[in-house]
């Protein structure tokens, strides 16, 4: 019997669960909410919202040994290991590993190409090396699922001794929540669709294809910043209009970089918010900023599934996920329409009153399996740690 925490750290969230072995006893998840700070608690019919300090939010680590004590009457001596889920580029880095000095020293150096997720990966180990000194730490890789995909799917187009080495490949990301989504998609339709294109929709997005259950490509990149267009990221921009950028605004590097990454997206178009669902409210009030961004998001992600189309020579399953994904029957929607070509139709009726959970949402004349999933990572996670230990 094992006792193990997860930790899947954002950069305005922690998402926290404790296992015992398979089974997961308590989840936590904390969130930056309009300037104020909401911890969820979960543990088994019992759930409940509290409202947290923002030295909580920073100290989580304490927060959550303390909710854990609380709620199970659980002493941390107890665990056997702590995992964190790591988003990075790098051979090193597409493979679940033990956390120590090598590997610290390898993520720092990769901070600035992926500095929303590495930042607060950071800070999250050395919290709990603080709090758990005792406890092994384990990386649980974001981009292993992805890792055995076609050579094709990972290359640029740039000279191979370059690539060899920088390591400048297609790693591709979100591949927790697509190891997810297949085992449970192959669950739901007792054999998994054989031509799959997932859409996970947060803050960061993927959309990813596979063919029976392995996968032939993914949007994101050698960094997370490649893609479509997101909450804050640009995704696809031309490589001339960075070097223009840094040239006429006189701006370093890593200033722009800090652009394209928090600056960008959902928030730089409309000037108002990163969140879909602000934007929609102020599209509806009449906002046009609010109204282009938003027509910007879902071009650019239709545009995505019908290019992955392309890699799988047709599709037999579309799914959503991720907490937009999941949620936003508006966006589903949206970026569902006018596919028929592809033989996607929503059922409006599935599709607007599915707002959280798992089920299918296409009309009974579309072609293609169309789905609205919740992901759970937490429990791929889980079980990649307990494979390593």
């Amino acid at each position: 019997m094992a006792y193990i925490i997860l930790s899947n750290p954002g950069s305005e969230s922690r998402k926290y669960a404790l296992y015992k072995d398979s089974e997961q006893i308590l989840s936590l998840h904390l969130e930056k909410n309009k300037g104020s700070y909401i911890s969820t608690v979960e543990k088994g019919t019992k759930v409940y919202e509290e409202n947290v300090t923002e030295e909580q939010f920073r100290k989580c680590a304490e927060y959550l040994i303390k909710t854990i004590k609380k709620e199970c009457e659980f002493d941390p001596t107890m665990l056997a290991a702590i995992g964190v889920r790591i988003v990075a580029p790098g051979h090193f880095f597409a493979t679940h590993r033990k956390i120590d000095e090598t590997f610290m020293t390898n993520l720092n150096e990769k901070l600035a190409i992926s500095p929303l997720h590495i930042e607060a990966s950071l800070g999250e180990i050395k919290m709990f090396k603080e709090t758990l000194p005792d406890v092994p730490i384990y990386a649980l890789s974001d981009s292993a699922f992805h890792r055995e995909r076609p050579l094709v799917s990972r290359l640029y187009a740039i000279p191979r001794q370059m690539r060899e080495n920088l390591e400048a490949e297609r790693f591709g990301y979100h591949g927790l929540s697509a190891e997810y989504i297949v085992s449970e998609l192959d669950r739901l339709c007792r054999k998994l669709p054989s031509k799959l294109i997932i859409c996970h929709i947060g803050g960061g997005i993927s959309v990813m294809s596979f063919k029976d259950g392995k996968t032939v490509d993914t949007s994101m990149g050698f960094s997370p910043l490649e893609g479509v267009m997101m909450a804050t990221r640009s995704g696809d921009i031309d490589p001339i209009l960075v070097s223009t950028l840094i040239e006429k605004t006189d701006s370093p590097i890593s200033l722009v970089e800090t652009l394209l990454n928090r600056g960008c997206g959902l928030l730089g178009l409309s000037g108002i918010s990163e969140d879909p669902r602000d934007l929609l409210k102020a599209e509806k009030e009449g906002n046009k900023n609010a109204k282009s961004a938003l027509e910007l998001y879902v071009y650019r992600i239709k545009k995505m599934i019908g290019s992955m189309a392309t890699t799988l020579d047709g599709i037999d399953a579309l799914v959503f996920t991720g907490t937009v994904g999941e949620r936003s029957a508006n966006l589903r929607n949206r970026i569902c329409l006018n596919m028929n070509s592809f033989g996607i139709r929503l059922d409006d009726a599935k599709n607007s009153t599915r707002t959280s959970g798992s089920g299918e949402i296409g009309d009974e004349g579309s072609e293609v399996q169309i789905f609205a999933m919740k992901t759970n990572e937490m429990k791929v996670m889980a079980q990649e740690l307990l494979n390593l230990l």
